[in-house]
């Protein structure tokens, strides 16, 4: 059932690959029908973007409160304090309102001079 695999042919194939030189000529050039496109000024339309309509979705978790547990970096929980400390809202609320909009929490930290 096994038929002998002829290895003289690729062996020929890997010689030619091996000792072929390339030429500047033979390089990638662009085919006729780009370049005859490009040249009569015909340019096809951009395609249309699919973005996302930016949505808020609060409105779509109206259950109660639960407690959860995440791990997450000393700096952005740091940031998400200062945040909550200057805007007077709780670090729940920040989290939810990033969370089910497209709001980021930007890095925070407090700069101390010293006074001379």
């Amino acid at each position: 059932m096994d038929e002998p695999i002829n290895r003289s042919q690729v062996a020929s194939l890997r010689s030619d690959f091996r000792s072929r030189t390339v030429v500047p000529e033979e390089r990638v050039q662009p085919s006729e029908e780009l370049t005859t496109d490009s040249e009569s000024g015909v340019e096809s339309a951009p395609a249309p973007s699919r973005r996302r309509k930016q949505v808020d979705t609060a409105n779509q978790f109206n259950g109660p409160s639960a407690p959860v547990q995440f791990k997450l970096p000393a700096d952005l929980i740091a940031s998400l304090k200062l945040h909550s400390i200057s805007t007077n809202e709780s670090m729940s609320d920040i989290v939810l309102r990033c969370l089910t909009s497209p709001e980021l929490i930007e890095k925070a930290w407090i700069s101390t001079r010293k006074a001379s």
